[in-house]
């Protein structure tokens, strides 16, 4: 083996990162050296395999669905989805082997486990607001062109209850609920977004069932019935005039939508090109995270040396195993051994079963004793005074 070549010999399999099927994982594994897996469910209609997890870094539950390859043209739409309160929230996009996930709150409460207890007129608004709120955020931003988005399977169960209380739809596209869905549906005939109109129908005629108020009751009764006409062309024809009706045109108006960091870095992830005019104007305080997202982007467009300068930018903060993980990963990309070695170190002070830098630190020292087997001495070594107790790790007696 030539030390001439260091900076061009390739790592033997045996070091190369493993990539892990989806389908491997299993309870206690963890996913993206950040996820613990707490549960998990297979073979879900429209997301394949979800996980409900531990976000280790966040320190707070979470759940990674699978977006399924004939759903893969929607992932772009996906990724740039800004933020509602009355839609369970999309963190992030992740790549696990070779499958785009999902990253999404974890919320275990719905709203089918309140169906049977007694509520307000003001409650029954405040739900069928929430539904009608959160399913016009997604006709406007997950819309294909020249066609209205479909949840296609509105029910109780897909009514996700945060612990302030708000409302929030979630799970589309996976199938459809006999009781909840359109007759179309049913009948497998043409289906568009009127089906949605039928289905909030639905759950109107039985939160109706529980309502207290007489008024809003009998009020709510009319809205459900047209909901619920088998012809879809005798319904309601936007979600919008639901929204008129029960808000007695009080509704606010849409605001202006720009794309973040996060949902950036969601579009490099998946291969979609990021002009320099879609990046943000940085006036405002950068979190941590956001920060990190940022130097990812640099790393994963070309960009090494300005991802370095970033993720050291992030240091003086909190969440230090984010930005030193991503530092080693940036230096690992341009030869910087040393700085490999060193950063991948201070990220397993921080989190000690990072899979990913303990790759990174092995293929750093690899080349590195490759180089210089004649030179290398502790004096020399950045990561001198943690390397023995990582080594000890790593390779156990």
């Amino acid at each position: 083996m030539n030390s001439l070549g260091a900076f061009h010999i390739s790592i033997p399999d045996r070091l190369s990162e493993p990539t892990i099927p989806v389908t491997l994982y299993n309870v206690d594994d963890i996913i993206c050296n950040r996820y613990r897996v707490l549960e998990m469910r297979k073979g879900i209609p429209g997301h394949g395999t979800v996980f409900f997890c531990l976000d280790i870094i966040e320190r707070s539950p979470c759940v990674l669905k699978e977006i399924p390859a004939e759903y893969s043209t929607e992932a772009r739409r996906f990724a740039t989805i800004p933020f509602h309160q009355n839609v369970v929230k999309l963190r992030r996009l992740e790549v696990v082997g070779g499958s785009i996930m999902m990253v999404q709150d974890w919320l275990p409460d719905n709203l089918s486990n309140h169906m049977h207890e007694e509520i307000t007129g003001e409650q029954i608004k405040k739900i069928v607001m929430s539904i009608c709120l959160g399913l016009r955020h997604c006709i406007r931003f997950l819309s294909p062109e020249n066609k209205t988005f479909i949840h296609g399977d509105i029910k109780p169960e897909n009514i996700f209850i945060a612990t302030d209380g708000t409302y929030k739809l979630a799970d589309f596209g996976e199938g459809y609920t006999p009781g909840y869905a359109s007759q179309e549906q049913m009948n497998h005939g043409y289906v568009d977004y009127r089906t949605d109109i039928c289905s909030i129908g639905h759950i109107i005629e039985e939160l109706c069932e529980i309502c207290s108020d007489i008024n809003v009751r009998n009020e709510l009764k009319r809205v459900a019935k047209r909901c619920t006409c088998p012809n879809p062309n005798d319904r309601y024809q936007s979600i919008q005039d639901i929204i008129c009706i029960v808000s007695k045109n009080e509704d606010e108006p849409e605001k202006p939508y720009h794309l973040t960091i996060s949902q950036l870095y969601n579009l490099v992830l998946i291969g979609e090109p990021v002009r320099q005019e879609m990046m943000p104007v940085l006036q405002e305080e950068l979190t941590t995270e956001e920060i990190c997202d940022l130097a990812a982007i640099y790393l994963l467009q070309g960009q090494p040396y300005r991802a370095i300068d970033t993720y050291n930018a992030a240091l003086p903060f909190l969440k230090r195993h984010l930005a030193y993980a991503g530092l080693a990963k940036a230096y690992l990309s341009v030869s910087n051994w040393y700085g490999a070695i060193e950063a991948a170190t201070e990220a397993l002070g921080y989190f000690p079963t990072d899979y990913q830098s303990i790759y990174i630190y092995i293929q750093a020292l690899y080349n590195l004793t490759v180089e210089h087997i004649n030179t290398l001495s502790p004096d020399s070594f950045p990561g001198k005074k943690r390397k023995p107790q990582v080594l000890h790790r790593l390779c156990p007696k």
